[in-house]
């Protein structure tokens, strides 16, 4: 019995140490990652797709205007602005779909990218850099620490 659970325990070593130089592998190219060019790349991408949602909800309110006129284009924004709200509660209620805009998801999904996504991207970039150097730190050390013990 005591054969198999040394067997057991010495095979979940072998698995958390494949794992874990997986990891640092993915945690080494996530830090070799540029800043500023993944912040920049993810903020533009959110800054696009609000820049597309406010142009379609101009294009949706032209062909309101069109096909319906002026008093349906009237009624249809009197409705948008009596559903006013602060940033955060507009963005989390155009991801669960409760704003009047026709276009209030896609204006919601870009301020979630620019506002959310892009600086999260930057933090894990920081992090994964924080993670490498104290790794480094750590195997540099303890290399120095076998080449003093060999004097």
């Amino acid at each position: 019995m005591v054969k198999f659970f040394k067997l057991i325990v010495a095979s979940l070593f072998l698995a958390a140490a494949a794992f874990d130089r997986r990891f640092n592998a993915v945690v080494r190219v996530i830090a070799s990652v540029n800043m500023a060019l993944a912040f920049g790349v993810v903020f533009m991408v959110g800054f696009y797709v609000i820049l597309g949602s406010g142009i379609h909800e101009e294009v949706i309110q032209t062909n309101l205007l069109d096909n319906g006129g002026l008093g349906a284009l009237l009624a249809y924004q009197n409705q948008v602005v009596s559903h006013r709200m602060p940033l955060g509660s507009f963005m989390v209620e155009s991801i669960f779909g409760h704003c009047y805009s026709a276009t209030a998801s896609e204006m919601g999904g870009g301020l979630w990218i620019t506002l959310v996504v892009a600086p999260l991207v930057a933090v894990v970039i920081f992090l994964a850099r924080i993670e490498v150097r104290m790794t480094d730190r750590a195997r540099i050390k303890r290399h120095l620490d076998q080449v003093l013990a060999g004097m």
